[in-house]
């Protein structure tokens, strides 16, 4: 049951990145990610208040201040970066980036917390840099060929920074679940202060949305959706597995982007060796990083 859960957060999260290509081809980043995490609000929110409402109003109050640094470093900047890295790149470069947070969850984890590398880590964070450069050379090889591959190269950065945001926020979310709330009742307050960060630059950018298409915002709800239920069963995974076995399932999501990519994105992405290559090398390094520091 936990494999399948974890397969589920890894099935949804890769879903989602290709669903978001889709809606922010005239959607503003910014308007997408509000909408996104308007949606996963709402539903965490939910699910805390009929699962976990006694840890939902006994929250005390020291444990805001990190719950408010929390949406900081994984909505305002994880998510946001994320998804102007897809309408830049294309899911088929950003994902793989975006998902090698566990390293600088890992880097993060020994400098602050005194955790010490181990062969394994080594060796997959040598194999996740191998897998960036393959991306992000092909970007540079993109941009001799066409005008818009500078952009899918920035893209790639950016994606870099929405990166380093999760695997920040990693380590803080694991302060905030050992010493003050519940995995649910974080994640509930950790969205509401990164919705109230990006709605008014959400505001500033609405006018923008003349002329987008309603069927794109149905797509970045859904896309919210689906990452908020993922971000629900793998919490339900973590809770029967350890997170060796989990958060390398989970980490499959590029792996899944690049599939639905090559299926429903044709026209949009393509997909190269490097690319492929690439997307391999990262996800496997995320799983030695994740098993190795386990």
């Amino acid at each position: 049951m936990a494999i399948a859960l974890a397969f589920t957060s890894a099935v949804l999260w890769g879903s989602s990145a290709v669903i978001n290509r889709l809606g922010l081809l005239r959607m503003p980043s910014v308007v997408g990610a509000f909408i996104s995490m308007l949606v996963s609000l709402v539903l965490i929110m939910t699910l805390a208040l009929i699962f976990d409402f006694h840890e939902l109003v006994s929250v005390p109050a020291v444990a805001f201040g990190w719950l408010a640094l929390l949406g900081v470093l994984n909505f305002l900047v994880g998510r946001y970066m994320n998804m102007s890295s897809i309408r830049m790149a294309g899911s088929s470069r950003a994902t793989p980036v975006v998902s090698i947070s566990p390293l600088f969850a890992a880097t993060f984890a020994f400098i602050f917390l005194g955790e010490r590398p181990t062969a394994m880590v080594i060796v997959g964070t040598l194999a996740v840099i191998g897998g960036i450069i393959l991306i992000v050379t092909q970007g540079l090889a993109d941009t001799r060929n066409n005008p818009t591959g500078q952009r899918a190269a920035l893209g790639t950065l950016v994606a870099l920074g929405a990166a380093l945001g999760y695997g920040a926020s990693n380590v803080v979310s694991r302060h905030v679940v050992t010493s003050y709330t519940t995995p649910l009742v974080g994640s509930a307050f950790s969205l509401l202060f990164g919705t109230i960060y990006l709605l008014p630059l959400a505001l500033r950018a609405w006018p923008q949305m003349e002329g987008v298409p309603k069927g794109d915002m149905r797509f970045i709800a859904v896309s919210g959706l689906m990452q908020g239920v993922g971000v629900t069963t793998m919490m339900a995974a973590l809770s029967r597995v350890p997170v060796a076995v989990a958060v390398p399932i989970g980490s499959l999501n590029p792996l899944v982007a690049l599939a639905l990519a090559a299926v429903f994105l044709g026209k949009l992405e393509k997909l190269t060796p490097r690319i492929i290559g690439g997307t391999l090398l990262a996800v496997g390094g995320v799983a030695l990083v994740v098993v190795g520091r386990s």
